[in-house]
């Protein structure tokens, strides 16, 4: 449905405040990704500083990325299916994003030293270092990929409940977050350029 039929089949006492409602859920969701974009980077920044090298960071933090949006988009959908207050849910995930990102420094430390207990006395190029790289930096990031996988579903059950159409309700959630996610690149990007 249109903005114009929601407003055409919908009471005015209840139609301006439901679409406030999604503009101000649309404006949070854009943030979010934008700060996705922006955590990706930090992360990939950290996770070098603590193995040595960038590439065995950037791919551990892609391909962590990818796994946990995923296996939290499935777990996503199964708690959406159950719950009567998605975008309360929504809000626990971020919060909870949030709470891990301001602790990422510690974690990322105790990552260290759990490398460098584990690999001294090994050369760097070793295979099972390699290995054990790539466990480490999936098991720090795992848990915020898995909230952030989380997100998309929930809000998606917030827009069924209110009577939008699916469809369009995914297609406008995964727009708006996908361009906050391209301005967190570009502005990282930019601040990086200039560092």
């Amino acid at each position: 449905h249109s903005s114009a039929e929601v407003l055409k089949n919908t009471p005015v006492s209840t139609a301006l405040p439901k679409l406030r409602d999604h503009s101000i859920v649309h404006t949070l969701f854009f943030l979010s990704g934008f700060a996705a974009l922006i955590y990706q980077v930090v992360f990939s920044k950290q996770l070098a500083y603590v193995f040595g090298s960038m590439s065995t960071a950037t791919n551990s933090v892609l391909a962590t990325y990818m796994a946990g949006l995923a296996l939290g988009a499935w777990i996503g959908g199964l708690i959406a299916e159950r719950t009567q207050r998605p975008l309360a849910l929504y809000a626990v995930c971020e919060f909870a994003i949030a709470i891990y990102c301001a602790l990422s420094p510690q974690i990322f430390q105790l990552i260290q030293n759990i490398y460098v207990y584990v690999g001294a006395g090994r050369t760097p190029d070793a295979d099972n270092l390699i290995v054990l790289r790539f466990m480490l930096g999936s098991l720090g990031l795992i848990v915020p990929t898995v909230l952030m996988g989380l997100t998309l579903p929930l809000l998606a059950r917030f827009f069924e409940q209110r009577r939008r159409a699916l469809g369009f309700s995914v297609g406008g959630l995964y727009a708006v977050n996908t361009l906050g996610a391209g301005l967190g690149a570009l502005i990282t990007e930019i601040g990086r350029a200039h560092v």
